[in-house]
């Protein structure tokens, strides 16, 4: 039996553009560092100038790369992109809800609720854990079987970038509940004082705030 066949990702010559916006983003840091230093301490030195250059190749770097992409899409170079049903869609469920038994855990433990807030601060972090497994699993269907990879394209750089970076948020974020969850377990927080926890909440609810808009830019745009 023959294997099936698969559509692949049209995948160009290698792009400039992130390296180049990594050189810009180095010259903003190092010239706004020394031109506060300068300032502040009535030195002249070169620190306007490399800010500007900065300024000037990160602007360039955006022209240039928006220019690629729109060329990419108006040319039908390719047009295969990751839709959003399937894992993506069941992924977003899962963080949304994940936010809501976050919030119930933590109104169950303004009102001394322990239990309850064991429960549902459990689900939430089980909820992470699984949005974290299936997006690998996403992972490995977009290389494998799609042809999706990082130097594919435009795209490519731009899915992996924005959803990875969010998945090392969503990870850093389910281990901060985790320790508040064992936490909990040693009886830790009361209704009064439980900033720890409430800031790690924050951070969920932000997390799951930045998913939605990538979704709605990364897989229905």
């Amino acid at each position: 039996m023959s294997e099936p066949e698969y559509e692949k990702y049209y995948v160009p010559a290698e792009s400039p553009w992130p390296f180049l916006g990594a050189v810009a983003l180095f010259l903003i840091a190092v010239g706004a560092g020394n031109f506060v230093i300068e300032s502040t301490s009535d030195k002249e030195g070169f620190g306007l100038y490399v800010l500007l250059a900065g300024l000037a190749t990160l602007i360039f770097m955006l022209f240039g790369w928006f220019r690629n992409q729109i060329h990419e899409s108006m040319s039908g170079l390719y047009s295969q992109v990751m839709g959003w049903f399937g894992l993506p869609l069941v992924n977003t469920i899962i963080l949304l809800s994940s936010s809501v038994t976050c919030h119930i855990a933590h109104v169950a433990l303004e009102e001394n609720k322990r239990g309850k807030l064991k429960v549902f601060l459990g689900i939430t972090v089980l909820l992470g854990a699984i949005f974290m497994g299936l997006q690998v699993e996403e992972y490995i269907h977009a290389y494998s079987e799609l042809g999706l990879t990082l130097e594919s394209g435009i795209y490519g750089n731009t899915f992996f970038l924005l959803t990875g970076f969010h998945g090392f948020h969503v990870t850093l974020g389910a281990i901060i509940l985790f320790i508040m969850l064992l936490r909990i377990m040693k009886g830790h927080f009361t209704p009064e004082d439980h900033f720890a926890f409430q800031a790690g909440s924050w951070y969920w609810h932000f997390v799951d705030v930045v998913w939605v808009i990538l979704f709605f830019f990364v897989y229905i745009i």
